[in-house]
Order: structure tokens, then sequence, then C-alpha cells
């Protein structure tokens, strides 16, 4: 395989989604069997292949809706994901980008500063370090997404549908998502401490141009 064309980190990244969609057939897999007596699903080497693709493309899927729960105004629950929300020092590192980059002044400023910052650690990041945490934070934003979706699922069947088996997974599902949400909020926070640590590192210490 081209290594130039699929870099490890990318293949990491995609590793990150097939994780999430294999959680999220699961659950369906789960729901199926449970609620609508559905027999299990028959796992072999044949259908190996076609459970990959499935798992794969409800990844993509589960990252869609995250993003679209990110911007519903009314639902503040992924506020650490909001761009024009930055530590003070992170703020100053923006001001610091502006001059840096040369951008002109424009509206929402901090989501395209932040962007070109983004951009700029990547290429500058020899140990992969930014693209891990992103994995690492879509990887649990998209697990948690899957469970809250299952908890709302659930809440359903359990409003209507009581049993104490019932009350159980709805509570664990909620334990999970819980657990879920806070990993992704501090990895969210890795990937900006190592982007700003990489921007402020080759500010201050700009690499020297040889003869």
């Amino acid at each position: 395989m081209d290594t130039k064309t699929f870099p490890k980190t990318s293949l990491f990244d995609q590793i990150s989604f097939l994780m999430v969609g294999a959680i999220a057939t699961i659950v369906i897999v789960f729901n199926m069997v449970y609620f609508f007596t559905m027999p299990i699903p028959t796992v072999d080497l044949g259908s190996a292949l076609v459970w990959l693709v499935i798992s794969y493309f409800l990844g993509h899927v589960i990252h869609g809706i995250s993003n679209a729960i990110r911007d519903i105004p009314i639902i503040p629950l992924l506020d650490w994901e909001s761009k024009l929300a930055y530590l003070p020092h992170e703020a100053l590192l923006l001001k610091e980008a502006e001059s840096y980059f040369e951008q002109p002044y424009q509206e929402k400023k901090p989501d395209h500063l932040w962007s070109l910052c983004y951009i700029f650690a990547t290429a500058k990041d020899t140990t992969s370090q930014v693209e891990t945490f992103s994995a690492y934070y879509n990887l649990y934003r998209g697990w948690f997404t899957t469970l809250l979706i299952e908890t709302l699922f659930l809440s359903y069947f359990l409003v209507f549908s009581y049993t104490h088996a019932m009350l159980a997974v709805w509570i664990l599902s909620i334990a999970i998502a819980v657990l879920m949400y806070r990993r992704a909020k501090r990895f969210w926070q890795y990937l900006h401490d190592k982007v700003f640590g990489i921007f402020l590192i080759t500010l201050k210490f700009p690499k020297k141009e040889t003869v």
C-alpha cells in the first residue's frame, strides 16, 4: 500500500470510524434482537466484509449526527467544541496567529485561525500526536453520540414497557454515555494543547534557514 497516499495516521483515523460503527452495529443488533425478537444475525467469514462495510458506513453516519447535535443551539451539551470559546492563553495565541498568517479581519475569525493553526501543527507534528488526539476525540465523541441515541431509544421502552432489566440497561447506557462525554471533552482539550503548543514553539523558536 502506498504510504504517501494512505499514511498511517490517516488509517488510524479511519479506524476510529470503524470502531464507532462497530459499536453502533452491536447496539442496533441488540435492540433488534431484544425488543423486536429478531434472530441473531450470523457472523462468519463470508459475511465479515459486509459487516465491515456496514460498520464503516455507520461510523460516518454517527460522525454526521455528532456534528448535527453540535450545531443545535438549544443543546449546549457539546459546548467544549465551540471554537469561539477559547481559554485566555489560547485567545492570545490566536492573536499571534492572526499576525503570523497575515490574516485580515473577518467575522468569526477564531474559527478560521484555529483551522490554520491545526493545519500548521499537523504539518509540523513529527510525532503524529495531533492526528492521534484527533482520532481518539472522534472515537469517544462517536461512542457518546451512539449511547446518547440509545438512551433516548431505551427511554421510550422504559416508559411504555417497564422492566427491571430495562431500567438496568438504561442506567448502564447513561453511565457509559457520560464516561464517553468526559473522555471526548478531555481529548478535545488535549488536541487544543498540542496544536497551540506546536504553534507556540515554532513561533518562539523558528527554524533557522541554512545557506
